[in-house]
């Protein structure tokens, strides 16, 4: 197992939801808990924050924000490196 790694802005670091470094990362990665809240199974709650990580990965691409390679490389890392273990 890798680590999951979250980049931030150090003057955002109380409110993760609002700093805009780490948003598409805690978005992608939260839909797991979220999809698993509303009922949905462990595979199809892996698949939507699949889903979430290639909007934001396609988004970053097309973003001339000095921060876009930054965030870029941590979306890919953690969703490479996301996994589903099954019974």
């Amino acid at each position: 197992m890798e680590d999951f790694i979250i980049p931030h802005n150090v003057h955002k670091i109380s409110s993760p939801l609002k700093d805009e470094i780490s948003r598409p990362v805690m978005e992608s990665s939260n839909q797991v808990a979220l999809s698993l809240i509303k009922g949905h199974s462990p595979e199809e709650a892996n698949q939507k924050s699949m889903q979430t990580y290639d909007h934001w990965i396609h988004k970053i691409l097309d973003s001339s924000d000095l921060e876009a390679p930054h965030i870029l490389k941590y979306l890919l890392w953690n969703k490479e490196n996301q996994i589903l273990i099954q019974n």
